[in-house]
Formats: structure tokens, C-alpha cells, sequence
């Protein structure tokens, strides 16, 4: 009895975290983990309805690497983020240079003309 609590305690957990994350997700890889997940739990599900005392569920399997895919793309995502705001940070400190640059260009221009008004 306690290992059935167990599976549909994993089984709840699993379709609630789905309801919860797959709104906000967009990344494919996460969503394709996720649905995979709910398709393992439904497994697991209809094996636990159809035996009083399931063995190990068919899909279990299934689902823990499902859960790892989906843990593997949530961190992949995570440093695409990552790797994006670096991006960002490195194209606002070449703007930056650029800027300064022009500001630099400028104050010698402005330098020059007011050594050529000087007689």
C-alpha cells in the first residue's frame, strides 16, 4: 500500500508541476520534456488503476529519465541566459568604447578648431 501512496504521490506531484511550469515555459526542449513526463505519468497512472499492488511501474523508467531531460534543459536554458546577458554586457561595453571614442574625436575637433581661431 505504501509503495501505491508513494506512485501517486509522484503521479500528483508530476501533473501539478506540469500545470504549473508548461504556461510559462516556451523553451521546446523543456516542453517536450515535460510533455514526456505527463505520457509517463499517465502510464504509471493507468498501472497503478489496473493492479491492486503494482511491481515497479512500466513507466518509471521512462519517467525518471524524462525528469532528467527535462533537468538537463532547464539547466542548458538556464546558461543560454546566461550566455545572452554576457553577450548584452559585452555589446553595451563596445558601444561603450565606440561612444567614448566619438566623444574623444569630437573634443579634438572642437580642439582644433579653437587653435585655428586663435591668430
Amino acid at each position: 500500500m505504501r509503495r501505491r501512496s508513494i506512485w501517486v504521490f509522484l503521479s500528483v506531484f508530476i501533473l501539478f508541476s506540469a500545470g504549473v511550469i508548461v504556461p510559462h515555459i516556451q523553451s521546446k526542449p523543456i516542453v517536450d520534456a515535460l510533455q514526456k513526463i505527463e505520457e509517463e505519468k499517465n502510464i504509471i497512472a493507468k498501472n497503478i488503476k489496473n493492479t491492486a499492488m503494482p511491481p515497479l511501474p512500466v513507466g518509471l523508467i521512462d519517467l525518471i529519465i524524462a525528469l532528467i531531460k527535462l533537468i538537463i534543459a532547464i539547466i542548458n536554458e538556464i546558461i543560454s541566459i546566461i550566455l545572452k546577458i554576457f553577450n548584452i554586457i559585452a555589446l553595451i561595453e563596445y558601444l561603450l568604447e565606440r561612444i567614448a571614442y566619438l566623444i574623444q574625436l569630437i573634443s579634438n575637433l572642437i580642439q582644433t578648431i579653437i587653435d585655428l581661431s586663435i591668430p
